[in-house]
């Protein structure tokens, strides 16, 4: 009991201490307070201004957007009433004082998406003739058009989006707009602006036919095509009396692909823009070539010797999730490098396992430890032009129950976050 007074007592001496040094210091500065004040108030000016002198400052982990630069009004534009014949198609629903553009016709510039008239007239990322190559799978999924993009500069004020959509991917932890919707943008460069959301999906997803405001002046649009969606027939659809133009191309010129799962894919974003390579793509004003295979992508030689045959700046390896066991992962992860790297010898590949919502268990960390291997064993053959980016920092271990739909697939914010985790190194190894 003797100790415990003593102890108190000695605590009690030490407050009074304190609370006698703080009480002169308050005496000190009252006759500073107007000092303060104007001190203060030109460090609020002093940060306020060095903010808006920073015009590089990262935005979401990404650089600033910045817009292409281009005085859109001195482009070289064609009236729509003048478009070939052969560019404009039939709607018996059209709006009226629209020409409809057919997207089968290359009028307009349409990327992540073999060409129609390359790929017997359908909407696809495989070549249909060469079917037999793929398993049906992946021959399936290849009609959902992930990563796809149409762009175009106009004059005009509305737009119409027309499609009848073939394959359509209703899954109950997908949103349907997240699925088989299209997004619509405006701008140049990374600073594009999100600006709608056509697309009746909840009572008829088969077909889409909306009217988007795209605001006055020159711009450039960019339509984002389903991420788990394909598409019979298209058209954009500009009032009579509009103009169109070419856009510029990209900073990065050529795709950027990813290969990988169903959330490689865009599995489960509320819209088909959020899916991290689209997000990536967007941030480095780069062209997309999305390979995800929702549940197949586990590869196969038939689609590394397609991403071998495809002109890219840059591959991104997500495949791990898809393979049945760390057997079939480790019998093909090296291989698959290896056959795209042969074809591609100076481009950057960037390797990365399937994110982790709760610890890593035994078999995650097996899968990971793989692609690790293979990054390193191309690393001890001299490959320079390969990088890691370690899947533990795609979430904050604190807040991994914020990250994903049903812990297998992030939702907006871990696809946010993968490509936050993903740009650094990405942007490195551009060059950008």
């Amino acid at each position: 009991m003797k100790n415990t007074a003593l102890l108190l007592s000695l605590l009690l001496c030490i407050a009074l201490v304190f609370s006698f040094a703080a009480c002169n210091s308050a005496e000190d500065n009252k006759g500073n307070d107007s000092v303060s004040s104007v001190v203060s108030e030109e460090t609020s000016d002093d940060a306020s201004n060095e903010g808006a002198d920073e015009s590089s400052a990262p935005s979401f982990g990404f650089d600033k957007p910045a817009s292409g630069g281009t005085d859109l009004s001195a482009k070289e534009y064609t009236a729509v009433s003048e478009l070939p014949e052969e560019s404009i198609g039939t709607i018996g629903d059209a709006v009226e004082g629209y020409t409809y553009i057919d997207m089968m016709s290359d009028t307009l510039e349409m990327t992540g998406v073999i060409p129609p008239s390359e790929n017997i007239d359908t909407f696809g990322r495989l070549y249909v003739e060469k079917m037999g190559e793929y398993s049906a799978d992946n021959l399936s999924l290849s009609q959902c058009l992930a990563g796809g993009r149409i762009r175009f500069v106009t004059d005009a004020e509305t737009m119409v989006l027309y499609a009848k959509m073939g394959v359509v991917y209703k899954l109950n932890h997908f949103c349907a707009k997240g699925a088989y919707g299209f997004d619509v943008y405006v701008g140049t460069g990374t600073d594009r602006t999100y600006i709608g959301e056509p697309g009746n999906h909840l009572t008829d997803p088969t077909l889409v036919h909306s009217v988007v405001q795209l605001g006055k002046g020159y711009k450039e649009v960019t339509v984002v095509l389903p991420s788990y969606g394909g598409v019979d027939a298209m058209y954009i659809g500009l009032p009579n009396d509009a103009s169109i133009a070419t856009p510029d191309a990209y900073s990065v010129e050529k795709p950027i692909c990813f290969y990988g799962s169903s959330i490689t894919q865009g599995g489960c974003v509320t819209r088909p823009g959020l899916a991290y390579p689209n997000i990536l793509c967007f941030a480095l004003d780069a062209p997309c070539y999305n390979l995800g295979f929702s549940g197949s992508a586990k590869g196969e030689q038939s689609i590394a010797k397609h991403i071998a045959s495809l002109d890219i700046s840059a591959f991104v390896m997500d495949y791990d999730f898809n393979a049945p066991d760390a057997a079939h992962l480790k019998a093909t992860h090296y291989d698959f490098y290896k056959t795209v790297r042969e074809a591609h010898p100076h481009i950057p590949i960037i390797f990365m396992a399937h994110p982790c919502y709760t610890m890593p268990t035994a078999s995650d960390d097996e899968r990971t430890a793989i692609v690790k291997a293979t990054y390193d064993k191309a690393v001890s053959e001299g490959d320079d032009k390969v990088y890691y980016v370690d899947n533990a920092t795609f979430f904050p271990e604190d807040y991994r129950d914020l990250v994903t739909v049903d812990n297998s697939h992030p939702n907006d914010i871990g696809h946010l976050l993968m490509a936050e985790a993903v740009y650094p190194t990405l942007k490195e190894a551009l060059g950008k």
